[in-house]
């Protein structure tokens, strides 16, 4: 299993985390890969959503800072 936490967090253990993008989001930079040290604070990320709506509105894209997972990559 991956160790895991989310934005706001102290990182547990020093190293190379990805941030683990749940279905349904897409991101501002697509590999999101950064190395922490012990006790850094894991940052959110900017998150781009596409939003499908019905005739007589168009559909509509949102950005927004967002919480996300990070899990530990080695």
């Amino acid at each position: 299993p991956v160790l895991t936490c989310y934005s706001g967090q102290a990182c547990p253990e020093s190293g190379y985390w990805k941030v683990i993008w749940p279905f349904g989001r897409t991101v501002m930079a697509k590999e999101v890969i950064r190395h922490f040290q012990q006790g850094e604070t894991f940052p959110t990320q900017i998150v781009k959503r596409y939003v499908l709506r019905t005739w007589p509105m168009q559909d509509k894209t949102t950005l927004d800072e967002e919480r996300v997972e990070w899990g530990l990559l080695g």
